[in-house]
C-alpha cells in the first residue's frame, strides 16, 4: 500500500481540459475590461441597426432581401431583460414587438395588431437565458462562474485567423463553442450546431467584430449572424448605454403592474390593447 501511495504521489499531473479553457475565458474578460468592472454593470442597453438578409424574400436566391431592422436589447442585472424589435419585410409586412421578462413571468406586445400575450415561468426563464447570451460580456461572466462546464477544444484557423476554441455548456443545456482571437483575446465568434430542415446539421454562429473602447470597457460594435455559410443578420451597435436611468415610470395593463414593476425599462402598453393569456 505504501508503494502504491508513493507512486501516486510522484505521478505527474497533466493539464485538465478545463485549465486552458478557463485561462482563455479569463483573458477575454480582462480584454473587455476586467471581471470586477463587468460585474459592476447594473444595467446595459444596446441599440442594434442593420439588415436581415433573407433569400426567401428577395428577387432571386442570389439577391436576398436586406430587410432593415432596429432592435434594442436591455438587461437589468442578470434576471430582467427587454427586447424591442422593429423589422420591415419586403411587401410591407412590419414586425414590431416588445418582449419583457423578469425570469418568473413575461409578456410580448405586438404593436402592429395591438395584442399582448403573457407567458408563464416555463417560458419566461428560457427567454431570459437566451437574451442574456446575446450580451457577450454576460456570456463570458457566466462561463467564468462555471469552470466545470468549460472544455478546451484547441487552436483553430478560420479564414486565415487563429482562434483559441472553448466549449461551454450553459445552465439550460445549450452548448456553444467560443472562439477567442489568439492575439487580442477578444471573443470573436460563438457557434453551435442547429438541426436545419434544408441544410441538415448546420452551424449557427454570431461574430463579434470591431471592438472599441466605450466607457472604460471594450465592446464589439458590429455583430454578424451566420447560418451555415449564409449571412442572416448584419447589425452595428448604434447606441450603447451603461447603467441608464429610467426617465418614465413603468406602465402596463391592469394585472401586470405588480409583476413587472421591478423592471427598470419603460414598457408602455396602450390601454386599448387586447390581452391573450
Amino acid at each position: 500500500m505504501s508503494l502504491l501511495l508513493g507512486l501516486l504521489t510522484w505521478m505527474p499531473v497533466g493539464t485538465t481540459p478545463q485549465q486552458p479553457a478557463v485561462v482563455a475565458v479569463e483573458r477575454a474578460i480582462t480584454a473587455m475590461g476586467g471581471s470586477e468592472k463587468l460585474r459592476g454593470i447594473k444595467r446595459i442597453e444596446r441599440e442594434l441597426v442593420g439588415t436581415l438578409p433573407d433569400p426567401g424574400q428577395g428577387e432571386s436566391p442570389a439577391k436576398p432581401d436586406d430587410a432593415p431592422i432596429r432592435e434594442v436589447l436591455a438587461r437589468d442585472g442578470t434576471d430582467k431583460v427587454a427586447d424591442v424589435l422593429d423589422l420591415l419585410i419586403r411587401g410591407g409586412l412590419r414586425l414590431h414587438f416588445r418582449s419583457v421578462s423578469d425570469g418568473q413571468e413575461g409578456f410580448r406586445v405586438n404593436y402592429e395588431n395591438n395584442t399582448l400575450i403573457t407567458f408563464p415561468s416555463a417560458r419566461a426563464a428560457p427567454f431570459v437565458s437566451i437574451v442574456l447570451r446575446r450580451f457577450p460580456e454576460q456570456l463570458l461572466l457566466s462561463a467564468q462562474r462555471r469552470p466545470e462546464a468549460l472544455r478546451w477544444l484547441g487552436t483553430q484557423i478560420v479564414n486565415g485567423w487563429t482562434y483559441e476554441v472553448v466549449a461551454y455548456g450553459d445552465l439550460d443545456g445549450e452548448v456553444d463553442d467560443l472562439y477567442f482571437d489568439a492575439v487580442t483575446h477578444d471573443l470573436a465568434r460563438v457557434q453551435r450546431l442547429n438541426d436545419d430542415p434544408v441544410r441538415g446539421d448546420a452551424p449557427i454562429a454570431t461574430l463579434y467584430t470591431r471592438y472599441q473602447q466605450t466607457g472604460g470597457f471594450r465592446f464589439p460594435t458590429r455583430i454578424i449572424g451566420l447560418q451555415g455559410s449564409d449571412t442572416v443578420s448584419d447589425v452595428k451597435v448604434e447606441r450603447l448605454v451603461l447603467d441608464p436611468v429610467p426617465q418614465d415610470a413603468v406602465v402596463v395593463d391592469e394585472g401586470l403592474t405588480t409583476a413587472f414593476s421591478l423592471l427598470s425599462f419603460v414598457v408602455a402598453v396602450p390601454s386599448a390593447i387586447k390581452v391573450f393569456n
